[in-house]
C-alpha cells in the first residue's frame, strides 16, 4: 500500500509541477511554440557550482542564444562536497536547479525559482531521466531533442554496470550526498531511462569522461540518430555544446551543424589538453550495428588462435593504446591493427578491414588531440572507440561488491551480443595497470 502511494504521489507531483513549470518566469517561449532544437542537459556539473556557473558553460553560452530555434534546458542538482569551498551563490546545497537558459537569464535568480529539494532526487535513479525529457518537452516542444549528459562518466564500470541487487553485498554504504560517487547509473539503467521517455533523440550527448566505448554506447543505440562521445577524459567546460549550439543556428541540418560547431570550438576546446590527449567524435548509430558481427567474428579468431600464436597476440596487447591508465579500454582500429600485423592471419586480416570500414563509416565527425606519449604505446593521430581489453585473472577476480568481474562483464549487452567476454576470459596476457 505504502508504495502504491508513493507512485501515484510522484505522479501527482509530476503532472504539478508541468503546470507550475511551463507558465513559470524561469521559462522562455511559449509551450505552443515549436523550436528547431531543445537540448536537456541533465547531471552534477562537479562540486564548486559557483564558479561552474560563473566561468564555465552558462556564462559563456548566453550570448549565443539568440531566439527560440534553439531552446537550452537545465537541469542538475545543486551539490558541492564538503572538501570545497560553498558560497551558495546561486542555490543552496541540496537544491534541484532546473530552468531555461536564454540570453537573459538572471543566474541568480535560479535559487528562488528553481525547483526546491525534489523528494528522493539522485542523479543515478533512472527514473528522473523520464521525467525531467517529460517536464522539458512541454516546457520547450521542439522538432528534435539532444540529451546532454554533464558530470562524470567511467565507461564500463564493473562496480556498478550490474544490478542493484548484487551490489548491496557490501556493508554499510548508503546513498547520502556526501558518498554519491558510491552509486552510479549503469547503461543499461541509462537505456531504459531512455526508453521510458518514449522520445527518440536526434542525438544523446556525453558530456563526460570515456563514453566512446563499445559496451557502454551498445544499448543506447536504439534511442538516437547520432550519439556524441570521447573514448578518453573528456577535458571541457562546455565548449562543444557551445559550439553545437552555433551551429544549430547557423545550419538546421544536425550533420552540418556539427562539423560547423566542432570547427568553432576546436582551438577553445584544444586548450583543455595541454598536458592530455583526447578526442571527440559524433558517431552515426545506424552505422554501430556492424560492430556486433565484427567483434563476435574477432573473438572467436581469438580463442582459436590463441593456443598457436600466443607471442603475437600478447605483443600486439603489449603495445596497443590504452585510452586511460586506470581502465582497461583499448583503442579498437589501434588493436586490429597491431593483431593483423603481429599475427599475419588472413582471417583477422579481412576483420581489419571491416573493423575499419565500420569506424569509418560510423563515425562521421572527430576530433582528436595528442599531446602525450604517456601511454604503454605511442599516442594516435586519431582515435576510435574503445573496447575493454583484460584477462582471466581478471574476468575471475572479485569485485568490491564480491562478485566476480567476469559476471558484470558478461551482463552487458555488447557482451551478449558479441561474445567478447569469451576473449577475456581466454586471454592470459594481464592488464599492464590495476583495473
Amino acid at each position: 500500500m505504502k508504495k502504491v502511494f508513493r507512485h501515484h504521489f510522484l505522479i501527482l507531483i509530476l503532472v504539478l509541477l508541468v503546470a507550475a513549470l511551463a507558465s513559470c518566469s524561469i521559462f522562455g517561449g511559449s509551450s505552443s511554440d515549436r523550436a528547431k532544437y531543445t537540448f536537456i542537459v541533465y547531471g552534477n556539473c562537479g562540486d564548486e557550482k559557483d564558479q561552474i556557473i560563473e566561468l564555465g558553460l552558462w556564462e559563456k553560452l548566453k550570448p549565443v542564444l539568440q531566439s527560440d530555434d534553439v531552446r537550452v534546458i537545465v537541469f542538475y542538482k545543486y551539490l558541492s562536497d564538503d572538501a570545497h569551498e560553498f558560497t551558495g551563490k546561486y542555490a543552496n546545497k541540496g537544491d534541484v536547479v532546473f530552468f531555461e537558459l536564454t540570453k537573459d537569464t538572471d543566474l541568480y535568480k535560479i535559487k528562488e525559482d528553481s525547483l526546491e529539494h525534489w523528494p528522493d532526487y539522485r542523479l543515478d535513479n533512472p527514473e528522473y531521466i523520464s521525467k525531467v525529457v517529460k517536464i522539458a518537452k512541454s516546457v520547450a516542444p521542439a522538432k528534435n531533442y539532444i540529451f546532454v549528459t554533464w558530470g562524470h562518466g567511467g565507461g564500463f564500470d564493473y562496480s556498478f554496470d550490474y544490478p542493484e541487487e548484487y551490489r548491496q553485498k557490501a556493508l554499510l554504504y548508503d546513498y547520502a550526498e556526501n558518498a554519491a560517487h558510491m552509486e552510479a547509473m549503469s547503461a543499461e539503467e541509462f537505456s531504459q531511462a531512455l526508453a521510458a521517455t518514449n522520445t527518440h533523440f536526434k542525438a544523446i550527448f556525453f558530456h563526460n569522461c570515456y563514453m566512446g566505448n563499445m559496451e557502454s554506447l551498445h544499448p543506447i543505440i536504439p534511442y538516437a540518430d547520432y550519439i556524441i562521445s570521447s573514448m578518453h577524459v573528456l577535458r571541457s567546460s562546455g565548449d562543444p555544446i557551445i559550439g553545437l549550439v552555433k551551429g544549430l543556428y547557423a545550419n538546421s541540418d544536425f550533420e552540418k551543424a556539427a562539423a560547423y560547431g566542432f570547427d568553432d570550438m576546436y582551438d577553445e576546446w584544444f586548450k583543455s589538453y595541454t598536458n592530455a590527449n583526447g578526442d571527440l567524435k559524433v558517431l552515426k548509430t545506424s552505422e554501430l550495428n556492424q560492430f556486433e558481427d565484427i567483434f563476435s567474428r574477432l573473438a572467436k579468431r581469438l580463442v582459436k588462435l590463441y593456443p598457436s600464436k600466443k607471442t603475437e597476440i600478447d605483443s600486439a596487447m603489449d603495445e596497443v593504446y590504452w585510452g586511460s591508465d586506470d581502465r582497461a579500454f583499448v583503442d579498437a582500429r589501434d588493436y586490429v591493427n597491431k593483431l593483423e600485423a603481429k599475427t599475419g592471419d588472413s582471417e583477422i586480416k579481412k576483420i581489419a578491414k571491416d573493423m575499419r570500414s565500420a569506424l569509418d563509416d560510423a563515425i562521421i565527425i572527430e576530433k582528436n588531440i595528442s599531446n602525450l606519449d604517456d601511454q604503454s604505446a605511442p599516442k594516435l593521430d586519431r582515435y576510435s572507440l574503445s573496447v575493454v581489453l583484460c584477462d582471466k585473472a581478471t574476468m575471475e577476480r572479485n569485485s568490491s561488491w564480491l562478485y566476480p568481474i567476469g559476471d558484470a562483464y558478461e551482463y552487458s549487452s555488447f557482451h551478449k551480443a558479441t561474445g567478447w567476454g569469451k576473449w577475456l576470459r581466454t586471454n592470459t596476457n594481464p592488464v599492464p595497470f590495476e583495473w
